[in-house]
């Protein structure tokens, strides 16, 4: 075992210098070219695709948002039962963490009674 955390040991070691070389000879080519410093250089394309940004969690003013037209919509009543079903009276009361699941909820509600 202690053997196998020596070889790695050496190894980051190895890969430290390498990196360190690599370093030198790049800002000697930047100079080369003309280049102030390294960090003048454009940036190098990744070849790696970004992963998408997450969806911005709802925030109270979206999901009121939503209440709102459900309530001109004549779902005054479902909307209370759902807000029950979570334990609360008033929407300000409803923990943010349910935000979600209750706008999947009234969304998906008819948009006439």
């Amino acid at each position: 075992m202690l053997e196998n955390k020596d070889s790695l040991i050496a190894m980051v070691k190895a890969l430290d210098q390498v990196a360190y070389a690599l370093h030198g000879f790049s800002v000697k080519a930047m100079e080369a070219l003309g280049a102030a410093s390294a960090t003048d250089a454009p940036p190098i394309a990744s070849t790696e695709e970004e992963p998408p940004e997450a969806p911005k969690p709802p925030e109270l003013e979206d999901v009121r948002a939503v209440f709102m037209a459900k309530t001109r919509a004549g779902h005054t009543q479902e909307l209370k039962a759902l807000l029950a079903d979570y334990g609360v009276e008033k929407l300000t009361q409803l923990d943010s963490e349910h935000y979600p699941a209750v706008l999947e909820i009234v969304e998906s509600m008819g948009d006439s009674k």
